[in-house]
C-alpha cells in the first residue's frame, strides 16, 4: 500500500493514517510484528514529535531527544529503524512476520569444486537468496513524497 504525503512534513497523523489504511486492507492482525523503517532525515522528525510536552529533571546530565518506538492510535508499538540507504522522502511500515530471507528454488548454500590450479584444490560456497514479502498490498505500507 503506497500513500503520498504530497510534499507535506511527516506528522503523527500521517503515520497513523497509513496504519489505519493497512488495518482496513486486512493487515495488522494479532500475528503482525510491524516496524517503521526511515532515513535519518525522517528519524529526526520522529524524535522531535511532541518535544514540547517532555519534561526533564533538574540536574539532568543528558540532553537531546531520541525516540525509537512509535505508539500508534491503535495501541500498536512500532520500533523505528533508521536505514542509511532509504531515500529521504520515504517511510516504510514493514510487517516482520510476513518477511523472510529465502533460498531460490534448489539453490541454497552448497559447496562447489572449482577447476584445479596446479596441485591445490579450491572450493567455493555458492547460493542464491531473495527477500520474500508476503501480502505486500495488505500488510505493508509506504509513505512517499515526504518533505525533508
Amino acid at each position: 500500500m503506497v500513500t503520498s504525503a504530497s510534499g507535506a512534513a511527516l506528522t503523527i497523523a500521517l503515520i497513523n493514517n497509513l496504519l489505519y489504511k493497512i488495518w482496513d486492507a486486512g493487515g495488522l492482525d494479532e500475528t503482525s510484528d510491524p516496524i517503521i523503517v526511515v532515513p535519518a532525515e525522517q528519524q529526526r522528525v520522529i524524535a522531535s514529535f511532541e518535544k514540547e510536552l517532555r519534561r526533564v529533571e533538574q540536574g539532568e546530565r543528558i540532553t537531546g531527544y531520541y525516540r525509537d518506538i512509535f505508539l500508534s492510535d491503535m495501541g500498536k508499538e512500532l520500533p523505528v529503524v533508521m536505514d542509511r540507504w532509504m531515500p529521504a522522502d520515504k517511510l516504510i511500515i514493514l510487517d516482520r512476520s510476513r518477511v523472510a530471507f529465502r533460498a531460490l528454488s534448489g539453490d541454497s548454500w552448497h559447496l562447489e569444486k572449482m577447476a584445479k590450479t596446479g596441485r591445490s584444490e579450491k572450493w567455493q560456497l555458492s547460493g542464491q537468496y531473495g527477500l520474500e514479502i508476503r501480502n505486500p498490498d495488505m500488510c505493508h505500507g509506504m509513505l512517499i513524497r515526504i518533505a525533508f
